[in-house]
């Protein structure tokens, strides 16, 4: 029962990084079309960057290992604690580069 429970937590976990960092361009990109010389709207941006860099990026490497320290799939160790937050890199990687590549081709 506990490792049904890891793989849809593990999956909720990848669907809600993906919405994170989507979110994230979406607000960046809303930020960016508004006057861009306003010292409120830069502010603005880097606060949101800090923002996303503070919380998303601790969560998306060490919420594996803390997931496997809850529900105890795997008994843990240092190799297996590195293979988890490994693979929370691998998700940080994969989740960056889904959510911020573009969706429409531009013609050279």
């Amino acid at each position: 029962m506990n490792i049904a429970i890891f793989v849809v937590s593990f999956v909720v976990y990848v669907w809600l990084c993906l919405g994170i960092v989507k979110f994230h361009k979406h607000l960046a990109d809303k930020l960016k079309l508004v006057n861009r010389r306003s010292l409120l709207n830069v502010f603005s941006q880097y606060i949101l960057f800090l923002l996303f860099i503070v919380t998303y990026i601790p969560f998306s490497i060490f919420f594996p290992a803390w997931l496997n320290g809850k529900l105890g799939i795997v008994q843990e160790s240092p190799n297996v604690t590195a293979i988890f937050i490994l693979l929370g890199c691998l998700t940080l990687a994969i989740t960056m580069w889904l959510g911020y590549k573009k969706t429409k081709q531009a013609n050279w």
